[in-house]
């Protein structure tokens, strides 16, 4: 397994979808232990399941809600493909509920309507939510002509302690994303103001991955004890994906761009990357939205 590993990270990030489905039907069909510990360690990609049923919405697919060989939605309980009416919820589940429901406008606000998102969640006591729980929060996005973003994070809640006033919970979240850019152009120098690239450009694809872990304890309100953790895990989450957009966009892709332009140099051809490379992944966020019409009234 050490080995399967380290091929993967190996690897370039663009072809991890095909190199995990290789690694599944042809190395590891017979190794179940195997096969088990791949699917823990990369859930993204994620594929999305859409359904036309009343009240489906579109949602991810991933270890955390498959179920013999099926996938429950977060929003109706039902597995699919459906063959048989949903489980009633319980407390825990419509806990569920209202987490994707947050979960759907920050996905929004971010990733545009376009963009699907999920949250599941595992009670791991007998307390309804009271005690230890895990959740995955996941969004995949693909833009034709421009990329793919998959993003999630594993949330881990424990007791720790109480005084007089509050409750506290020891959150660790364990937030990755993947990344990859198609057809980013190489092509010579005097032809990169052109519309469109010369007919011996090259057309590659960058892609990139990366990981943040973050622990913190924080207070809850016995009172709004789900409304507690909705607002820590959120506040949790979106500075881990603020950092990692950040590194993206500032640290990781420019230095791709420049050890290009360094191997091109001698050919006199440059290398041109999309231009602010997550821009194109945000298209149709909320947040943009803002930003464009604020601009335009000025």
């Amino acid at each position: 397994m050490e080995a399967v590993q380290s091929l993967l990270q190996k690897s370039p990030p663009a072809d991890l979808e095909t190199n995990l489905e290789k690694l599944r039907t042809n190395v590891l069909k017979d190794n179940t232990d195997a096969l088990d510990s791949l699917s823990k360690k990369y859930l993204i990609p994620f594929q999305v399941c859409r359904s036309d049923d009343p009240g489906e919405r579109p949602f991810l697919q991933c270890r955390y809600n498959q179920k013999d060989g099926k996938y429950r939605s977060p929003w109706t309980n039902a597995l699919h493909p459906k063959t048989e009416e949903p489980e009633e919820r319980d407390e825990f589940r419509l806990f569920e509920l209202s987490f994707n429901e947050v979960w759907d406008a920050y996905k929004n606000l971010y990733y545009g309507h376009e963009a699907v998102g999920s949250v599941f969640l595992r009670d791991n006591s007998d307390q309804n939510g009271v005690g230890p729980f895990a959740g995955m929060f996941g969004i995949s996005k693909k833009k034709t002509g421009c990329g793919t973003w998959n993003s999630v994070s594993i949330v881990h809640v424990e007791n720790v302690g109480k005084d007089d006033t509050f409750d506290f919970r020891s959150y660790k979240v364990e937030t990755s994303v993947w990344l990859v850019l198609d057809d980013a152009i190489v092509q010579d120098s005097e032809e990169t103001d052109a519309k469109e690239p010369a007919a011996d450009s090259v057309k590659m694809d960058l892609s990139a991955t990366l990981s943040k872990e973050m622990t913190k304890e924080l207070k809850i309100l016995p009172n709004m004890l789900f409304a507690s953790h909705i607002e820590n895990i959120g506040e949790l989450i979106e500075a881990n994906e603020m950092d990692l957009r950040s590194q993206l966009e500032r640290v990781s892709i420019p230095k791709i761009v420049e050890m290009m332009d360094m191997l091109m140099k001698e050919k006199e051809t440059s290398f041109r990357p999309p231009v602010n490379p997550l821009i194109g992944m945000i298209m149709g966020s909320d947040i943009l939205k803002k930003k464009l019409e604020k601009q335009g009234s000025n």
